[in-house]
């Protein structure tokens, strides 16, 4: 099954959405937010608030169109729109929801690992996914 995939900037900023389309019908969407608490994340101390980040806050496919490939073209369609945003990590955060855990295993298939917090008292609630230097 072929697909599609379209971004749209909204405003300019780093809000924008994204869409994938199979067989001429929308199947899925990704919401890209913008991230900038670098100070909780081990290893990006260094990063102030005014480094903003998109990150994927939302990803959804329908479910009969799940396990066919319209996941993967929306994250390599987002990873592929950050190429020149000179940022050094694609941030997710997956959805707190039954379907947790395949999110996560969506993610980690794709590169993505737990990013570990500075705080003992906050888990792991974000992943990464360093990206080529620029």
């Amino acid at each position: 099954m072929a697909g599609s995939y379209y971004g749209r900037d909204i405003e300019g900023d780093l809000d924008a959405w994204f869409v994938v389309e199979m067989d001429g019908a929308v199947v899925g969407f990704l919401e890209q937010g913008v991230f900038c608490t670098w100070g909780e994340q081990a290893g990006y101390e260094h990063l102030t608030v005014d480094d903003l980040a998109p990150f994927i806050r939302w990803i959804f496919v329908l479910p009969q169109h799940r396990d066919r490939g319209a996941g993967t073209i929306l994250l390599n369609g987002w990873l592929d729109s950050l190429e020149s945003s000179g940022v050094p990590l694609a941030v997710v955060t997956p959805d707190k929801s039954t379907e947790d855990e395949a999110r996560v295993r969506f993610f980690e298939r794709h590169g993505f690992g737990w990013l570990t917090t500075n705080e003992d008292w906050l888990p792991p609630w974000l992943m990464g996914r360093p990206l080529p230097s620029r």
